[in-house]
This record gives structure tokens, sequence and C-alpha cells, in this order.
């Protein structure tokens, strides 16, 4: 970019099931707002509300894509195109066939090149990406290249991961059919926690990013309403800097709202039931558009919340210490969970073989 100025730029990594969705649609709806307080959330790399096609093209992509050409490529994709000699493909480890990771920089090319025609619109515009897509486990350092032009801070959210789990289940049970887990959240946590083993650790992520970025430029917020009390939208307005804009961010509305107990329970059988797919949609939107909110019951039972926690109170601390200064080391300040207090089991009646023939029913009396 041509000013001698660097323009600032906030890089929202999410986490995922902390409000980012929120987040997103708040920024992605309201672009004349933005404008009015200073700031852009460019269309660039965008599909719909979120800058899931930046992310993708920097490595960060889909599971099977990543660590793969596409990281080798964005590494590299920064200096001019004409620059791809086989001289510069062999040095970085690129072949004359290798035409995906030659496309994905090209791409990234156009990319960078489209962004800085939009900032160069709005002159003086601080810039927020977000993409949850950037906590994969991969390196941030062709994040870094592609934002060389920027001065750069980068904002993640984290939730405690007893709260994190029972979200990540629900989400989950929403959106898998015929799900390779067992039943409940127990199981499907551990399922998760032996396919992927240690990749919801807080400690190795922010360490990747600190150490590409430098610790002062992480933004670390606990997600919970005791230090969110007027919502993610609003506090994560503060955290960038512009806190006027904070106090008009009360319409955000809520995003993936969390299921009651009885609703997940009935999810279970539909999510698992012999029906065709058009069946199990239609049942599926239905018990979450007609379910209840969610109250501050718990889906995971008490002694698996503490192992939760205990398991990962070195990276709390650490966090609490490093990113947000807290010499008592408290990243989150909600009461921990006691061994005896009462917790709801997500019970799945499977014994009642009248079930899902009254559902079916249920369904059809309300198209």
């Amino acid at each position: 970019m041509s000013s001698t100025a660097r323009p600032r730029l906030y890089l929202h990594i999410g986490i995922n099931k902390t409000g980012t969705s929120a987040i997103q649609q708040f920024l992605g709806a309201r672009p004349r707002l933005l404008a009015e307080h200073g700031l852009l959330y460019p269309r660039t790399g965008r599909h719909e509300h979120a800058h899931y096609a930046l992310s993708r093209a920097l490595g960060f992509g889909a599971a099977s894509r990543a660590g793969s050409d596409w990281q080798v490529a964005a590494s590299s994709a920064l200096a001019p195109l004409h620059a791809w000699s086989g001289r510069v493909r062999q040095r970085i480890g690129l072949h004359a066939g290798d035409s995906d990771a030659l496309a994905g920089a090209r791409r990234l090319e156009r990319l960078r090149l489209r962004l800085e025609a939009e900032c160069h619109r709005q002159p003086g515009a601080r810039v927020v990406l977000s993409s949850e897509h950037f906590v994969r486990p991969l390196d941030p350092r062709p994040v870094r290249a592609f934002f060389a032009a920027f001065d750069c801070r980068i904002v993640v959210y984290l939730r405690r991961h007893d709260h994190w789990w029972a979200s990540a289940y629900g989400q989950a049970l929403k959106t898998v059919s015929r799900p390779p887990w067992g039943v409940g959240p127990e199981a499907y946590i551990a399922w998760s926690r032996q396919r992927h083993p240690g990749q919801r650790r807080y400690g190795p992520l922010l360490a990747r990013w600190a150490e590409v970025f430098g610790a002062p430029n992480i933004i670390v917020r606990p997600y919970e309403q005791e230090q969110n009390p007027d919502g993610v939208v609003a506090d994560f307005l503060r955290a960038i800097g512009v806190p006027e804009l904070a106090q008009r961010s009360g319409d955000a509305g809520r995003v993936n709202t969390a299921l009651d107990a009885g609703t997940l329970a009935l999810l279970e059988v539909v999510q698992r039931a012999e029906i065709d797919a058009s069946t199990r949609r239609r049942l599926r939107g239905r018990l979450v558009a007609t379910a209840l909110p969610a109250t501050g019951s718990r889906m995971i039972s008490p002694a698996l919340r503490g192992e939760l926690v205990e398991e990962n109170r070195a990276d709390y601390e650490w966090i609490a210490r490093e990113f947000l200064q807290r010499a008592d080391g408290r990243l989150f300040l909600e009461p921990e969970p006691r061994p005896d207090e009462p917790w709801d089991a997500v019970g799945v009646p499977d014994d009642d073989p009248t079930l899902l023939p009254r559902l079916l029913n249920w369904l059809e009396k309300r198209r």
C-alpha cells in the first residue's frame, strides 16, 4: 500500500462457539454504520458474512487441504507473479506439474490486490476480518506475509472447555445425520478427543500466533456472561477500539442459540432413525425451530466438566498472566463445577417404539 503509515487491521480468528456468527453478521450487515465509525469489513475474501474464502486461500480451509500445497503456495504467493520461474518453484518445493499450488498462489495474489484496492477506497479506515477457520493447527506465517502492509492485531475469544464442548455437541447434533459417535454429549466428547487429541488446547494456539505476530498484538477475550455482560458483539467492538459503536450493538441478536435438553434428546432419535433424508431434514428443522431456550442446566456430568477444566488449568493460568496481565491467573470468573451439583443428562427414549411415528405425525400436522 502506498501510505507510509500502515493501516490497522484486526483479524478475528474465533474460536467457534464463542458468538463468532453474531459478530460476523453484525459487521457484515452494517457497512455504512461501520464506515461512520472508521471501520471497514471488506467484501474481499468473504463468503456471506465471514472471510472463509480468504482463510481457505491462506491454507486454513477444509481438513483435507490443511497442511497441503495450499500453505506452500500461500507462503510464497506474495512475490510478483512473474517471479514464478523454474528456479523459484524449485526453491519452495514446487514443480511444473503442481498446478493446484500455482493456481492457489495466483488466487491469493488476486485477493491481496482486491483487498488493497478496497482499502484505498476507504482511506484511514481500520480493517476488520473474521474467520474461525484460522484456529486450525497450522502455521500462521503465510497470514503474516499476506498482511505485511498492515499493522495487525489478532483477536480471539476463549470459552471454558466444559461449556465449549456442550455447545459443540449441540451444534454437531443439529448438523450431522447418522452420527458416528455414541449417544449423548459425553460419547461425542470422547469420540472427538480420540480423533483429534490435543486439538482444543488454547495454549498451543496462542503460542503459535504470538510467535509470528508478537504477544502484545494478540487480543484475548474470555467468553462468558460475567465478562461480556452486554453481549459478545459489544465486547468485540470495545476490544477493537470503538466503544461508541458498542453502544449501538443492542440489536445484534443471538445466533445459533443453544437447545434445551428435551430437544437434544429428540434430535438424537431423529438423527439416528432409519428414515429418508427429506423427512429427517424436515423433522430436524421443526425441532430446532420450536426448541425452548436453554436454561442454566448443564448437559455434561459435573465430574467430566471438572475434568475438562482441570486438564486445561495450566493453559488458562498462563493465558491470563501472559495476555491479560492478571496476576492471579484467572482466565474465567464463573464458579467452577462442583461434583454434587445437579445436571440434566440427555436421556434418549429409545425404548419407546411409538416415539418416531408420533414425531412424524406431529410434523405432518404442521406442514
